[in-house]
């Protein structure tokens, strides 16, 4: 009897299993129906071995069945098998990277958009502060250059550019520094909707518009994993199906180790990477990794909603339409289609956050707060000294200055709209040192 009884319970679990598994692949079918068919399928191709001078490796062998159990784990203190780690610090005998710009116009378009091995490599993320930090970059690059003798910029890349098309992956470690700056994938795809589609396009901002705009761009599919992934050169296939990829159309076992596997290389690939909501911290671990000195790291905002873009769209400044996330947008992000989608991203985020702080507390907390409190300092006096007299693009009546290049003397800024306020900043250097 006791036979029977167990036989019948594994009979009703195994019933039980095979109905989940149905419901789940139904799901499946039912959210792809909403998109278009991809035409190309990353998962049927053996990823490298971006940290092996091996490029035949085949990834599936790499991940194995027990990475892909340990990845399928939802413990909050392993996060799913996406590595952590504290961003090192420059190494005192090794020289601060500054090789000198191949063009003296390195501010052109064409320049900051081609491939580069040496230099201050920004890889400049849509929506997450990135043209403020940008201009922090710049001022960085500029004032190392200085400092060195006789250059007016070190190399540096700050436009808007995947990291597979600039060949970062084949850089040259000991005369680069690769970072970036990452942000809630909420925020960031929120904000992407009301600049480009509602601000630019003067379309409503309804949640129709909204999950429509995110089923027409390539901001919703594991945006980070794409843009910011390290594909070497000799690899052109895989970088045109890495941008192309969509989460809905993969098989779902390979695609959680794809995503762990481009997670995971980021991680290891990049120098430093910062988290947008903790933009100051971010900036003073910046800082302490080069060695650098508050001044250097000082900004000014952009751009913020309410005020006007760099008018760089159409030769026109845009009004920037405040954000805000209706109920119909909550439900979309608790939405198992979303989270399907974004997963690769927030693998991401969550691992970066947690390792800034591994990251100070390996540099020293303590010192690193008392450097953070120096900084806020300092950015208070920067904003009150700076802040009404910075000389943007567009004004604040959407008038926009006239100028010919993506550098002008009919404003402040370093670069289009980075790096505003740079002359102001620069006179505050002795006082800001004194902090």
């Amino acid at each position: 009897m006791i036979t029977s009884l167990f036989s019948s319970r594994c009979q009703l679990a195994f019933v039980l299993m095979i109905a989940a598994q149905i419901i789940f692949l139904t799901m499946l079918r039912h959210n792809s129906a909403n998109f278009e068919s991809c035409e190309t399928d990353i998962a049927t191709f053996d990823m490298p071995d971006f940290n092996n001078d091996s490029a035949s490796n085949n990834f599936h062998k790499m991940a194995g069945n027990a990475i892909h159990d340990y990845f399928y784990s939802r413990s909050d203190t392993d996060l799913n098998g996406v590595i952590l780690r504290a961003f090192q610090r420059w190494p005192e005998d090794i020289p601060i990277p500054c090789s000198k710009v191949k063009s003296q116009e390195w501010w052109n378009p064409k320049v900051m958009r081609s491939p580069a091995k040496r230099g201050y490599l920004f890889v400049k993320e849509m929506k997450t502060g990135s043209s403020t930090v940008s201009g922090v970059v710049l001022r960085i690059a500029r004032n190392i250059a200085r400092r060195m003798g006789n250059k007016d910029m070190c190399n540096v890349r700050v436009d808007h550019s995947a990291a597979r098309d600039l060949n970062y992956a084949d850089r040259i470690k000991n005369e680069s520094f690769l970072f970036t700056m990452i942000r809630n994938p909420e925020k960031r795809v929120t904000s992407q909707f009301f600049h480009f589609f509602v601000s630019r396009q003067k379309e409503e901002p309804s949640d129709v518009n909204f999950q429509s705009f995110l089923n027409k761009s390539n901001y919703l599919f594991d945006y980070y994993l794409r843009d910011l992934a390290l594909v070497p050169t000799n690899l052109p296939d895989i970088k045109k199906k890495i941008y192309f990829y969509k989460p809905h159309k993969m098989d779902p076992r390979k695609l959680k180790n794809l995503r762990l596997r481009l997670a995971n290389d980021i991680m290891r690939g990049y120098d430093f990477i910062g988290i947008t909501e903790r933009m100051d911290e971010s900036l003073v671990a910046l800082m302490m990794i080069l060695r650098l000195k508050i001044s250097d790291i000082l900004y000014l905002k952009a751009k913020s909603s309410g005020n006007f873009d760099d008018g760089a769209y159409n030769k026109t400044c845009t009004y920037i339409v405040p954000s805000f996330v209706s109920p119909g947008m909550k439900a979309f992000f608790k939405s198992p289609f979303y989270l399907h989608q974004t997963e690769g991203d927030w693998l991401l985020y969550r691992a970066v956050n947690r390792s800034l702080d591994l990251t100070i507390d390996q540099l020293g907390r303590s010192v690193f707060e008392k450097y953070l409190e120096a900084f806020v300092e300092a950015q208070m006096l920067a904003n009150a000294k700076c802040g009404k007299n910075i000389r943007l693009p567009c004004s604040s009546s959407g008038v926009r200055s006239p100028y010919k290049a993506y550098v002008s003397n009919s404003t402040d800024c370093l670069w289009l709209d980075s790096g505003c306020g740079a002359e102001c900043l620069d006179s505050l250097e002795f006082e800001i040192d004194m902090i």
